[in-house]
């Protein structure tokens, strides 16, 4: 019984259009500078930060988990290979992160933290796919 639970691959690229701004929008909410007059914290009345966890963290999870084009076992071996180290790499950095930052900056760190995972495994996935999908078109 094989089940597949990815999404289609259009909504990998709905989740980079909805993934993209709301990470912006909280660079710039970090960066603690008004644009056009505005304090972005008053942006969505109030509610800029959690605009900005919950679009990072559909549109990252909508990337990450779409279907490729050509979905074969090596491409799930490589989405396997590429979950375990992104999340072995995430603890490592929230165990230094926990030793080595404090207060209400630690509170920033652990929200960077919800959507890290994601990324890291957006990298490395995409990194191996290249390698793969380069390494095949030489060798041919």
């Amino acid at each position: 019984m094989n089940k597949n639970y990815l999404f289609p691959n259009r909504c990998k690229y709905i989740g980079k259009i909805i993934a993209i701004p709301s990470m912006l929008l909280g660079v710039v909410l970090l960066s603690d500078t008004k644009i056009l007059g505005i304090d972005p914290w008053e942006w969505l009345g109030g509610h800029s930060d959690e605009v900005v966890v919950i679009g990072s963290i559909i549109g990252l999870t909508f990337a990450a988990f779409s279907k490729e084009k050509t979905e074969d076992e090596y491409i799930t071996y490589m989405r396997s290979v590429s979950l375990i180290r992104a999340v072995i790499i995430n603890y490592i950095i929230i165990i230094a992160g926990t030793f080595l930052i404090s207060g209400t900056d630690y509170l920033t760190f652990v929200f960077a933290n919800m959507i890290s995972v994601l990324l890291l495994y957006i990298l490395k996935f995409n990194f191996m796919l290249y390698r793969f999908k380069h390494y095949n078109k030489n060798e041919q």
